[in-house]
């Protein structure tokens, strides 16, 4: 079975592109969904993050405030890290077990969409790894409009990431998301047409 990994930064969309490949009916585990799935009340995510930030992160419903955590950790790198430690090694496990459920059903080809994909050493896991990319500035403003952030916390967000050039070094492929989302499907298409 292959597996390709998909990743880029916050707001180059890998979403869209991840989004594109499941309509075109290919198989994709989705890194963001396990980690919202295992963060909920009763699962082991949960429980550790709540032991690792405290209550306080707790909305009253007694789910977690992804909001209040998500400022915690983009302004201190310490608590980042302390996030990624208690879940990155359950996400794993996930990804390994969805990654078994394929190739036992014969699955051929399977997407691993992770955000963090260098960073958690989740590239490991793939045959080839392919990057959504944006230039600096598409991203900023981009993200300032999705978020409906001012552009210090845009670049706060985008810093708190592995740089796309870093990632681009590394990527076996690049889809360049600089223009409109078409110009995208068909890079992709054309990449889905040559493996």
């Amino acid at each position: 079975m292959q597996i390709i990994g998909l990743t880029g930064g916050i707001a180059s969309g890998k979403s869209t592109i991840s989004h594109y490949l499941v309509k075109k009916g290919y198989s994709v585990i989705d890194a963001d969904q396990i980690a919202h799935k295992l963060s909920q009340p009763q699962e082991l995510a949960y429980q550790a993050i709540v032991a690792a930030f405290g209550s306080n992160i707790l909305l009253p419903s007694g789910e977690i405030d992804r909001q209040k955590l998500g400022q915690l950790i983009f302004h201190d790198e310490s608590k980042r890290e302390l996030l990624n430690n208690v879940t990155h090694p359950l996400i794993h496990q996930q990804i390994l077990y969805e990654l078994d459920q394929y190739r036992q059903r014969g699955v051929t080809r399977v997407f691993v969409d992770v955000p963090l994909l260098f960073e958690a050493k989740f590239d490991r896991l793939c045959d080839q790894v392919w990057l959504v990319w944006v230039d600096a500035q598409t991203q900023v403003e981009r993200l300032m409009q999705r978020d409906l952030i001012d552009e210090p916390i845009a670049l706060a967000k985008i810093k708190s990431q592995m740089p796309l050039a870093d990632k681009r070094a590394l990527a076996d492929v690049v889809i360049d998301n600089n223009g409109s989302y078409q110009e995208a499907y068909h890079q992709v298409d054309t990449l889905l047409e040559q493996i």
